[in-house]
């Protein structure tokens, strides 16, 4: 009998872990213990999780790419996509540069404008 795979189930007691592992750390008294235990949490947390999901995620989307342009039947359809990618990409920067200037003139008024 195939054992189904229970993600969910791993997920959820990662977070439990994680959760009592940042109490235990966070009730330590001895801070150099606990900073070499966040050390080590600091290598496999950040940079190997990190750089494993960028040698996964960018050749994924290099060669996502590849096979949307050689799937093309002609010519035409490539300047097509090259407009609706370029609408794309234009509209979303457009909305990020408002959104920013929204944020950034909203919690402005917390910045010391004499150290400027």
């Amino acid at each position: 009998m195939i054992m189904k795979s229970k993600m969910h189930l791993f997920i959820f007691l990662a977070m439990i872990l994680g959760i009592i592992t940042g109490l235990l750390l966070n009730g330590m008294d001895n801070a150099e213990i606990s900073g070499k235990i966040l050390s080590v949490f600091d290598l496999f947390g950040k940079t190997t999780f990190i750089y494993a999901l960028k040698m996964i995620v960018a050749p994924f989307i290099f060669f996502s790419i590849l096979n949307a342009i050689s799937s093309l039947s002609f010519a035409g359809e490539l300047k097509s996509l090259g407009t609706t990618v370029n609408m794309f990409r234009t509209s979303t920067n457009v909305m990020d540069d408002c959104a920013g200037c929204v944020i950034v003139n909203r919690f402005d008024s917390r910045l010391n404008r004499d150290s400027f």
